[in-house]
């Protein structure tokens, strides 16, 4: 028994479809794959100036060394903790006392990083 013309049609684009989504990279657009030779962490913003007792937000941004950005686990750590400090899972400064530091952001081996200048409030 054939089938309808009408019916071939659907039958060949679902075919023709998967097939196509079976030759794509397995990682998908933002892939989660493996950190490869020329992976880079940008950290946004890249400096910032903080009043001590305030916050800023800093974030990461992790590419593969195609371009794609992949889902890993930042670590952040700062270079002068009596200066600033930074929550090691979110990327949240935190002013502590004048001066300057460099807050890290790691992932495995690859880093980026961010200079954060420290002021004290004067007299008001």
């Amino acid at each position: 028994m054939a089938l309808p013309e009408r019916w071939l049609f659907p039958w060949i684009l679902v075919a023709v479809l998967g097939w196509l989504g079976a030759c794509g990279d397995s990682g998908g657009p933002t892939g989660s794959g493996p950190l490869d030779a020329g992976a880079t962490v940008t950290v946004s913003p890249p400096q910032a100036t903080v009043e001590a007792g305030s916050t800023v937000q800093l974030s990461a941004s992790v590419l593969n060394g195609r371009g794609v950005a992949v889902h890993v686990h930042v670590e952040w750590s700062s270079s002068a903790p009596g200066i600033a400090t930074v929550d090691e899972d979110t990327g949240l400064v935190t002013g502590v006392s004048a001066g300057a530091a460099t807050i890290t952001a790691s992932a495995g081996e690859i880093s980026g990083s961010a200079a954060i200048t420290v002021t004290v409030p004067g007299p008001t």
